[in-house]
């Protein structure tokens, strides 16, 4: 039940390389303690060193299954998730994390990330498009693409401003949003925060 012994043994084990004996050392640690944060977090990234997303996935939600309102479950199966390109699966797990603790930072600031590393792909093409009507009429689809993704990333920027008033680099992509998206008195609302700083 000791977590430090615990992970002084993972440690151990990852160093001299037998995956058999590491998973059932976790798998024993998992039993033992099976909401410890630190153990998790070997366990998601053992799954993902041997790039076993089967593995990874079960594994969480195994624990969820077990501990379905402990939140940063969620958040840990979100991030697995997103690690492995599933976006959808990701934005699922870090709403329940949300859902279970409307002050998790980290659920709020990962799934804003997420979809702004979606309207970057959508910028990038935008950026490369020409002046032709057929450019234009594509420009216009990513355009109205990047607003609906701005528009569900705002909410949880508010959020981690709220959690963090000071915090500029949110704060700055966030008043770029809201000028992007063409709300005025927003961004005025946000640059205040910041000259305020």
């Amino acid at each position: 039940k000791d977590e430090k012994f615990q992970i002084r043994l993972l440690i151990c084990l990852e160093k001299k390389g037998d995956n058999d004996l590491l998973i059932s050392a976790i798998n024993s640690a998992r039993s033992n303690i099976p909401s410890s944060q630190a153990i998790i977090n070997r366990e998601v990234n053992f799954y993902i060193s041997i790039n076993d997303q089967e593995g990874l996935k079960n594994s969480l939600n195994s624990a969820i299954q077990s501990d379905a309102e402990n939140p940063f479950l969620h958040f840990a199966l979100g991030t697995a998730l997103q690690s492995l390109g599933d976006d959808e699966g990701a934005a699922s797990a870090y709403l329940k994390a949300i859902d279970l603790n409307p002050d998790y930072f980290d659920a709020h600031n990962n799934l804003a990330s997420m979809y702004n590393d979606q309207s970057n792909v959508l910028i990038e093409k935008m950026n490369k498009l020409g002046s032709g009507s057929s450019d234009q009429r594509k420009y216009d689809s990513y355009k109205k693409k990047r607003n609906s993704l701005y528009n569900q990333i705002i909410p949880h920027l508010e959020e981690c401003i709220r959690l963090e008033p000071n915090n500029i680099t949110m704060l700055n992509l966030l008043k770029k949003m809201y000028y992007s998206i063409g709300d005025v008195k927003n961004t005025k609302r946000i640059k205040k925060i910041i000259d305020s700083l």
